[in-house]
């Protein structure tokens, strides 16, 4: 049943079109339903080449995912569902890989890591629009770490409180991804290392007044790894940082605000 909300504002389902929003929209998006069989698609040679694109799309998904998972829990900071824009930019990744052939394409982000660098998971408050200061940083592949500095703050000068928040806290994150192909029966995307998939450290700060001046901070993140788990071309070493707001609770003690606050991957080295 479809619900109407204000001229031309409707949600649910008038017969085979339904009507829905989305968080970080405020347009109502429609859509058909129907289209071929899955049987059809699944047997007829008409769709021989729609099959190898959605086998390849796995892998595309498998890869915005591990991609996400690099924000090592700053992701409850989206402010859109961003998880489709991550499997688009794993898509191109894919198309760049003219080795193999359609249908058994690898996903080699070690050989693009520039596609995901400075990746938002906001569009209407991104990091650099709430954080105005240059954090440092020292990344060394073979010991898996990476040295961070957090320049002076002064809340005034550095910090964008657009929600009035009285207390902010930043969080840097390393993870290690892999490159992602077929495996030996071509039937299912894997990691191209295994030894290090989904490795990572976070490190996330005290809380701290919106209002005030912050001496420097500095910090290293380390990647727990054995010594025969060692890194390859195939890793990349992906570095996000985020930012949140948030308030005094019931118990006095601080408390996160939903949804304020932002994060972006700094770089991928």
């Amino acid at each position: 049943m479809a619900k109407v909300k204000g001229i031309f504002n409707v949600q649910g389902t008038v017969q085979n079109v339904s009507f829905y929003t989305m968080r970080g929209s405020d347009e109502v998006i429609m859509r058909a339903k129907g289209g071929p069989k899955k049987s059809t698609i699944k047997r007829s040679e008409r769709f021989a080449k729609v099959r190898l694109n959605n086998h390849e799309w796995k892998g595309c998904t498998k890869m915005g995912s591990q991609i996400k998972s690099s924000f090592c829990g700053m992701t409850r900071l989206a402010d859109y569902p961003f998880i489709g824009s991550l499997n688009a930019l794993a898509k191109k990744i894919q198309l760049c890989d003219t080795e193999n052939p359609q249908g058994e394409r690898s996903i080699y982000l070690s050989r693009h890591k520039e596609l995901i660098t400075g990746f938002s998971v906001n569009k209407n408050n991104p990091f650099d629009s709430l954080f105005k200061s240059t954090i440092a940083y020292t990344i060394d592949r073979e010991s898996l770490s990476c040295r961070i500095t957090i320049p002076r703050i002064n809340t005034e000068i550095h910090l964008n409180n657009y929600r009035n928040l009285p207390l902010f806290r930043l969080s840097v994150g390393l993870v290690c991804l892999s490159d992602l192909g077929l495996n030996e029966d071509k039937k299912e995307y894997i990691p191209l290392n295994n030894d290090l998939f989904h490795h990572g450290k976070l490190f996330t700060g005290e809380w701290m007044s919106t209002q005030g001046v912050f001496d420097e901070q500095q910090t290293e993140l380390i990647i727990p790894h054995r010594e025969e788990q060692t890194i390859n071309e195939y890793i990349s070493l992906v570095l996000c940082v985020g930012i949140e707001f948030g308030t005094l609770g019931n118990n006095g003690k601080p408390v996160e605000v939903k949804y304020a606050g932002a994060a972006k991957i700094l770089t991928v080295v």
